[in-house]
């Protein structure tokens, strides 16, 4: 019987041992994904911020890189819980070197959000100021149009030198009768 009991005992540690050994597996894994996927978003950032395309495709490509990041910060939240649930398994510098690599991803997943919001404020600015001037662009432009017409439209100038003289001798006239009742 002890040896049944001490034969229990090494399975359920081995089984145990296996599902550690697992469960690393697992956490190396997901910390091999973030760190792809923030390098991804990294390099695209540096990529897109060097092209030179119009406000409205960078606009795109930053907003999916937005969600890139939020991608990143569930997988980072999963790691971190999973984390959790190893801690009792895991050797105390194990897991503050663990711990201290979460502390990085965090840095780095806070960095890229906040230089990607940056831009893409800075984007959204400039499209609005672009779309701004364009409205104010085609104003002037149907102004202009406008303009056009009425100078192409028939003119009715009378260029008679009898009624122009009419029209001064109306206005000197009207300027004595003026000078008269003052």
């Amino acid at each position: 019987t002890l040896y049944h009991k001490l034969k229990r005992q090494i399975e359920q540690k081995i089984s145990l041992l296996e599902d550690t050994v697992e469960a690393c597996q697992e956490h190396e894994k997901m910390c091999t994904q973030l760190e792809a996927q923030l390098e991804a978003v990294k390099n695209e950032q540096i990529k897109v911020n060097e092209e030179m395309l119009p406000i409205e495709e960078k606009l795109k490509i930053y907003h999916s890189l937005v969600g890139s990041l939020q991608d990143s910060g569930s997988l980072l939240k999963r790691i971190t819980e999973h984390i959790e649930t190893l801690s009792p398994q895991l050797d105390p510098s194990a897991l503050e070197t663990t711990n201290h690599q979460v502390l990085s991803w965090q840095d780095k997943l806070k960095n890229l959000h906040s230089a990607i919001g940056d831009i893409v404020m800075d984007c959204e600015n400039r499209l609005v100021q672009s779309i701004d001037f364009q409205t104010e662009i085609c104003r002037s432009l149907d102004w202009l149009r406008w303009v056009k017409t009425e100078l192409n439209g028939k003119l009715s100038l009378d260029l008679k030198l009898q009624s122009i003289q009419e029209e001064i001798r109306k206005v000197q006239i009207h300027q004595e009768e003026v000078q008269s009742s003052l």
